[in-house]
């Protein structure tokens, strides 16, 4: 009998943990990696070193309004890439790249879809929601990457 009770809680737990990992699915949608790769503008080399806050938004007439983050991922390494892990494709991700000796960009990714700019509105709060002016839009590379020049 005691066998019995510890399987129903054991069971109990994973059906718990399955159903909540369901419904965050179903909020937020599937998550999916991005990755950034971070190229000097005028000499195409990768930039290392590169910090990212990245910020994931969600306005659903059914869930509200949430938000997941800001968060600070690891810097961009040597090859200058930078990986966002859980891009949810329900929601808007928002990122700040900043490096010394370049300019400050602004990105939004949404369906799929990357842009970047220098500026944004409303600043000077880019940890919040922004808008950015003057967007320029980045298509993936073939292995699915995104190809963001740094300018300085």
């Amino acid at each position: 009998m005691k066998h019995f009770s510890i399987a129903l809680v054991l069971t109990s737990l994973v059906a718990g943990l399955f159903l909540l990992t369901g419904c965050a699915s179903m909020k937020y949608g599937h998550a999916h990696p991005i990755r950034l790769k971070l190229v000097d503008a005028k000499y195409g080399d990768p930039v290392p070193g590169v910090s990212a806050v990245w910020r994931e938004d969600q306005d659903d007439l059914l869930y509200g309004a949430s938000h997941l983050g800001p968060a600070s991922l690891p810097p961009s390494d040597d090859n200058g890439m930078v990986t966002i892990n859980a891009a949810h494709e329900k929601m808007v991700g928002r990122f700040v790249l900043t490096c010394p000796g370049y300019v400050t960009l602004y990105g939004v990714y949404s369906d799929g879809s990357l842009n970047i700019s220098r500026e944004i509105q409303p600043p000077p709060f880019p940890q919040d929601i922004f808008v950015l002016d003057d967007p320029q839009t980045i298509t993936p590379e073939t292995d699915g990457s995104y190809t963001v020049r740094m300018p300085k």
